[in-house]
Formats: C-alpha cells, sequence, structure tokens
C-alpha cells in the first residue's frame, strides 16, 4: 500500500508566480519612496520661493530686486517642472499598484489551482486505498 507523494505539475510557474509578486511589492515601495522624495523637493522649491519673496519685501538696491525677480523666475520654473515630476511618480505608482494587483492575482490563480488538484490527487489516493483494501478483503476472504 504505497501511496505516491503529491508533486503539483505547475510548482515551477506558482514559483515564478511569486517572483513576481515580490518584485512587484519592491518596485511599488521604489515608486512610493520616489514619489515622496518628488514631493519633499517640490516643497522644498516652494519653501525657498516664500523665503525669496519674504526678503524682497525689506529694502534693497534695484540691481538686488533684479537679482531676486531673476531667482524667482528661475524658481517658479523649477517649480513648474517639479510639479511634472510629481505628475509622472504618481502616474508611475498607478502603473505599479495595477502590476502588483495583476501579479497577485495571478498568483492566486495559481495557487488555487494547485489546492485543487491536491484535492483531487487527495481524492485519488482515497479511492486507491479503498481499492487495495477491497482487493485485499477479497483475497482474503478466497482464502477461507
Amino acid at each position: 500500500m504505497l501511496l505516491k507523494k503529491y508533486s503539483f505539475g505547475l510548482q515551477s510557474i506558482l514559483n515564478l508566480r511569486n517572483i513576481e509578486e515580490k518584485e512587484s511589492m519592491f518596485a511599488l515601495a521604489s515608486a512610493q519612496k520616489r514619489l515622496q522624495e518628488e514631493k519633499d523637493a517640490l516643497e522644498e522649491l516652494k519653501n525657498q520661493k516664500y523665503q525669496v519673496e519674504r526678503v524682497s519685501k525689506n529694502k534693497m538696491t534695484i540691481q538686488d530686486l533684479r537679482a531676486i525677480d531673476v531667482y524667482k523666475r528661475h524658481l517658479s520654473e523649477q517649480i513648474v517642472n517639479k510639479e511634472m515630476d510629481v505628475k509622472a511618480a504618481k502616474e508611475n505608482l498607478r502603473k505599479t499598484k495595477e502590476k502588483l494587483l495583476k501579479a497577485h492575482k495571478e498568483k492566486k490563480i495559481m495557487e488555487t489551482l494547485k489546492e485543487k488538484d491536491y484535492e483531487v490527487h487527495k481524492e485519488n489516493e482515497r479511492k486507491e486505498e479503498e481499492r487495495q483494501i477491497d482487493e485485499f478483503n477479497t483475497s482474503r476472504d478466497k482464502r477461507r
């Protein structure tokens, strides 16, 4: 009465799905970090512009005011660029979340297949065991 050891025929695919899900999790963490860094950089630029505007309200020479005006315009351009970077980082985060969700679903599908396959295996083992017991009982009854 030797029963077969269970082996899932698609285990390599399930392993691949696990790896893909983990990679997607790391990518998501990286995308979240990048978005936060972009937001922090944007906030820093806005703070710099605010500080420059506060300083420009003090009495200054025309040359100083011109220099400050040039710097404020430069900061404004950097802020616009950084806002685009933040928007791109948000989009990247959205796509990364979608990829993780897809990877998770694909892994779940494989896990469900494995569970169903294992249940079929257990049922087949049970039937085989019953068959062997019936054979044993039949052969024992014949010997009497």
